[in-house]
């Protein structure tokens, strides 16, 4: 007799399964400058200059810039930088972003290149050519220093993999929502027990909460303070001290779309000096974090105070590795502060002046 389809159902089940593919990924970021730019910008199209080779994914890549285009551009007139796959009788699969940074103004230009390139011996090169070299040089090359960073991002794709066949069970669960929660209990101030005076300002917040967060806090609002329920603070704006209390509350910064790069790296260096005096390490390791990724010549100084006040090794450290790159002398480090009551306010001139002294005598010895 024969099989009659679809099957019939035995017993009123259905098998439920599923898989999965994965499609795996590395990703790694190279810096790549290109100093004394005056000298290479007039050779001829076909002519580039090359990164050294750094390993992502397994494979050895380079970065290949020509300053005058080559004969193969889409555009006369415009530079090429280009991707190159060096591990020798390899095929890959990536994806790279560039972007042209100016060491000194921090100004930078950000290009996706379109698509997956497929990397292999007879073909180991993808490329853009997003800009004519004229526009490059007015804007992301540093006349002072003579000197264009390029900054590559590249991910490269390995093989899809499929996991084994499983039972379908029952969906995984939502994330904790307890964030959401505590944010909602900050801005309704229900069961509030204490009152923060921030100049003029009163914020309502809850003892237990703080307490779990801050050590500074537990020890102040369950010891000397555990009868007061108004606190006075003086020493902070209450913008950066409502924020923060945003952050205690949720674990998470509030949105920041509306803020452009100086308010937000001021906003930044406030958290940072907040969570420093209340002991709250995660805090301060992030906003360290933003400060030594949006460094430029006019905030590498006051960020190198505000760090050494601190005590963020880091934050140094990426400072002194900056200027050191940048071969800035004691002179242009100590005017090239963009806001001088930061350095006011930490008291570090005489740290600045020591600082800038050991660097002018490591780059002369370079």
């Amino acid at each position: 007799m024969a099989a009659s389809w679809p099957p019939s159902s035995q017993t009123g089940t259905r098998a439920t399964t599923k898989s999965t593919c994965t499609m795996d990924k590395v990703e790694g970021f190279h810096r790549f400058e290109v100093r004394n730019y005056s000298l290479i910008k007039g050779i001829s199209a076909a002519k580039w200059v090359r990164s050294g080779t750094f390993p992502v994914g397994g494979y050895d890549w380079s970065v290949v810039f020509y300053p005058s285009g080559c004969l193969y551009a889409p555009r006369a007139g415009n530079m090429s930088l280009y991707l190159e796959l060096m591990t020798s009788g390899a095929t890959a699969r990536a994806a790279f972003v560039a972007r042209f940074v100016n060491p000194a103004t921090g100004r930078s230009w950000r290009i996706r290149h379109i698509g997956i390139g497929q990397y292999n011996t007879t073909h180991a090169r993808e490329g853009i050519s997003p800009m004519t070299t004229a526009a490059l040089e007015a804007t992301y090359v540093d006349r002072d220093s003579d000197r264009l960073v390029i900054e590559v991002t590249l991910t490269v794709m390995g093989e899809p993999r499929t996991s084994a066949t499983t039972r379908l069970g029952v969906p995984a669960p939502p994330s904790s929502d307890l964030p959401a929660h505590l944010g909602r209990l900050l801005e309704s101030g229900e069961l509030a027990d204490v009152t923060f005076q921030v100049r003029g300002e009163r914020f309502a917040a809850h003892r237990m909460v703080l307490a779990m967060r801050s050590p500074v806090f537990k020890a102040e609002l369950f010891g000397p303070m555990s009868e007061s329920g108004c606190i006075t603070i003086q020493d902070v704006d209450p913008a950066f001290f409502k924020v923060l209390l945003h952050v205690i509350y949720t674990d998470c910064f509030p949105a920041m779309r509306d803020l452009d790069e100086d308010s937000s790296r001021e906003l930044a260096r406030h958290l940072l000096a907040a969570a420093d005096r209340y002991g709250m390490d995660r805090l301060k390791a992030q906003c360290a974090n933003i400060l030594s990724t949006s460094l430029n010549a006019h905030t590498v100084a006051s960020t190198l105070a505000l760090a050494h006040l601190h005590g963020c090794h880091q934050l140094k450290d990426a400072c002194v590795e900056f200027i050191i790159t940048l071969g800035m002398d004691n002179g242009s480090v100590l005017t090239s502060r963009k806001d001088h009551s930061h350095d006011q306010q930490l008291g570090c001139f005489t740290f600045l002046g020591c600082f800038c002294n050991a660097v002018a005598s490591i780059l002369r010895i370079h």
